[in-house]
């Protein structure tokens, strides 16, 4: 995208290497955008249901944890 061509004319002096490199970099960074726009847009809807379904799994073992310690709390009393 950002080539000039076949040997066809470009810029020599530094100066014009710098601006030529400005302008590809400006050229190239709204389809940079773009594309990570709609990458993040097809990307973060699975992120957060596989979130959510993390979330849901700690929940149920945090309350399992729960019910084992007060089985191990009443056998303590029992003993």
């Amino acid at each position: 995208m950002t080539a000039v061509g076949y040997g066809d004319t470009y810029p020599v002096s530094a100066d014009g290497r710098s601006i030529a490199a400005v302008m590809m970099v400006m050229g190239i960074a709204p389809l940079e955008t773009m594309s990570a726009l709609l990458a993040s847009r097809l990307i973060l809807p699975r992120e957060a249901k596989e979130h959510a379904d993390e979330m849901k799994e700690i929940s149920k073992l945090r309350e399992e944890i729960r019910g084992l310690r007060d089985e191990l709390a009443q056998r303590d009393r029992k003993e």
